[in-house]
């Protein structure tokens, strides 16, 4: 089994869960309509602003309890609107469901905290959102104790954190904690800007210096870390679209139009395609996850991606057409898997 395999089967688990069909309800109306201040929800009370700023947190359901924690900022912005908060029971519903998103990363990544703590905020992928729990947030169901303990020791053979442990040199020591968060977000964000279907200039430090250079051995400990809080990405992802659907989109022979690009790089491997939306694949947020099912091909895919560029057209051949670009994750949640072997 890998560490994606065991992840199928956790999410298999949320399923049985007595709350995750009021959650996925309540995520469901809050992108369709707005919530009023008092009174019921009707379907003529429209307004996308409370869903459409959490589903651009790209932080699952984190993104709402954002949004009402800082509406009242929000209803300031650029757009003005009102934003009327969550109900207590909902915020709360929402809050015991994150912190155990929560407790997941942590048991995952327990063996290398305790070795590394000052990395602990670094490979956290909600490190950089100042939410403040709600006071007395009840325990959640959606993920059992005994599923998040044999995910986390699935998760604890991954790749990353066996390299990160390995580099354990006093230059690299000598980095804060505001350092190394502050230099793996700078890096992710230099993978994004970067797309799925090219490398980041970080990578050409393999051939730019030694292994045994600070350089490199700073690079290879930031490496490990950006690994390790992408796989974390993924696996809260995966079982996020759970609780919204039994199913991942699927792009397949049924719905691809043309395979534009299928690239491999030192930084991963990415794919721009072509498709027609239909049931099996209604994709309209960047970071969902997908599958990619194309064996009639020479090189035949069968891959799960993570989409991170959409463009909807329209054609007078095809109809409506979306193209997106997708980043492929490895048997490890992985998006940078090759980055482990380059740097």
């Amino acid at each position: 089994m890998s560490i994606r395999a065991d992840a199928y089967q956790l999410c298999k688990t949320v399923w049985n869960s007595q709350s995750r069909d009021k959650i996925r309800d309540l995520i469901q109306s809050l992108n369709r309509i707005r919530i009023p201040e008092a009174g019921v929800r009707t379907e003529t009370d429209l307004s996308p602003s409370f869903g459409y700023i959490a589903r651009k947190q790209d932080a699952q359901v984190l993104g709402y309890l954002m949004v009402d924690q800082e509406r009242a900022r929000l209803e300031k912005g650029p757009f003005p609107h009102p934003i009327s908060p969550l109900r207590d029971q909902e915020r709360q519903l929402l809050a015991s469901a994150h912190n155990q998103f929560i407790q997941l990363n942590e048991q995952c990544v327990a063996p290398l905290t305790a070795e590394l703590p000052k990395c602990t905020k670094a490979i956290d992928p909600y490190s950089q959102f100042p939410y403040i729990v709600p006071p007395d947030v009840s325990e959640g169901d959606v993920l059992a104790p005994e599923a998040i303990q044999s995910m986390a020791t699935s998760f604890h053979q991954h790749p990353a954190i066996n390299m990160a442990l390995r580099s354990m040199e006093p230059v690299v020591d000598s980095l804060t904690e505001d350092k190394y968060m502050k230099a793996v977000l700078k890096l992710n964000d230099s993978f994004l800007k970067a797309g799925a279907l090219d490398a980041p200039k970080f990578t050409e430090i393999t051939f730019t210096h030694s292994q045994d250079s600070p350089e490199r051995i700073i690079a290879c400990r930031l490496a490990a870390l950006i690994c390790v809080r992408a796989s974390l990405a993924t696996l809260d992802q995966l079982i996020y679209q759970a609780i919204l659907s039994k199913k991942l989109p699927v792009l397949n022979e049924d719905n691809i139009v043309r395979i534009r690009e299928h690239t491999s790089h030192l930084a991963g491997g990415g794919l721009s395609i072509i498709y027609q939306p239909n049931e099996q694949a209604g994709i309209t947020d960047l970071g969902y996850l997908v599958l990619v099912k194309c064996m009639s091909l020479k090189i035949p895919i069968d891959q799960l991606c993570r989409v991170e560029g959409i463009n909807f057209k329209f054609s007078q051949d095809f109809g409506e057409t979306v193209q997106v670009e997708l980043r492929e994750i490895d048997e490890n949640l992985n998006p940078f898997g090759p980055l482990l072997d380059h740097i």
